[in-house]
């Protein structure tokens, strides 16, 4: 059906624009702690549900969350396949 089609993929079209609009450093913390609250995650596994690169988070939004105490490494530092928890607040 060629109208369901374009109806889904007008859908799907706007659930990717969400991920694309700004939101402020603050919501995007907060999405951050919330999507590693239940599980460990690493910064790919981050990066791909909050919809922002994995450089910028890794440069810009995790080491705040780190110095805070917001959120925690699971291995050491330099740990190649590091993975991130919520901390304790």
């Amino acid at each position: 059906n060629v109208a369901g089609n374009v109806a889904g993929s007008s859908l799907k079209s706007k659930k990717t624009l969400k991920f694309k609009k700004r939101l402020p450093k603050q919501d995007l913390e907060q999405l951050i702690l919330s999507v590693v609250s239940k599980e460990e995650l690493t910064l790919d596994e981050i990066a791909k549900k909050v919809g922002r690169t994995k450089e910028y988070l890794r440069n810009y939004i995790i080491p705040k969350l780190i110095a805070l105490g917001k959120l925690k490494r699971v291995f050491p530092d330099n740990y190649p396949n590091q993975r991130y928890i919520a901390g304790e607040d």
